[in-house]
């Protein structure tokens, strides 16, 4: 039977070193420690470049042993308006990152989310919008295509826009599935 989410320790380590000096396969040596396969190539991903000496499989083993938990840091409005500013005067996302002290991804993904919101809001005067309102030549091509018995998405694609925008407007003005 195979221990489930039990951190190593040392010992298991060292025991681990000696049974693959005899020779023993991955598998093997995880069957003799009560560990699953899984867990094997678990260690072995950790210890691929580390010596096996036991104090660095002590100092290897004491970070896997309690993993640090995640801790979402919100943002603030000024961060926000900084990453602008730095974006617009050409900086790049990984040098905005360390200016704010977090990942690039990160910040490339609140500051590109952020700039549609605002740009939505903009374009409705409404916010939480997902889609801008519909023109008034859309709204005509719109009415044509439905009443000729299109339906929502043929009309979406003809229109170019998103079926749900069409459907939204469909009900909005009454006009139920035929």
């Amino acid at each position: 039977m195979t221990r489930t989410n039990t951190p190593w320790r040392p010992s298991e380590f060292e025991r681990a070193r000696q049974l693959r000096e005899e020779g023993l396969s991955w598998r093997e040596v995880g069957e003799r420690l009560g560990r699953s396969e899984s867990a094997m190539h678990s260690m072995v991903a950790v210890l691929k470049d580390a010596d096996w000496s036991a104090r660095d499989l002590v100092e290897v083993a004491v970070p896997l042993a309690v993993p640090p938990k995640y801790t979402y840091k919100h943002w603030r409005p000024s961060e926000l308006a900084k990453a602008r500013d730095m974006r617009a005067n050409g900086a790049t996302w990984p040098e905005i990152g360390a200016a704010l002290g977090r990942q690039p991804d990160a910040v490339a993904q609140y500051v590109g989310t952020a700039n549609k919101e605002a740009a939505m809001v903009e374009v409705t005067g409404r916010k939480n919008a997902r889609y801008a309102a519909l023109s008034e030549h859309e709204r005509k091509m719109v009415d044509a295509k439905l009443n000729e018995g299109l339906g929502v998405r043929a009309v979406g694609e003809h229109v170019g826009r998103h079926w749900y925008v069409i459907s939204v407007y469909k009900r909005t003005r009454g006009m139920h599935a035929r």
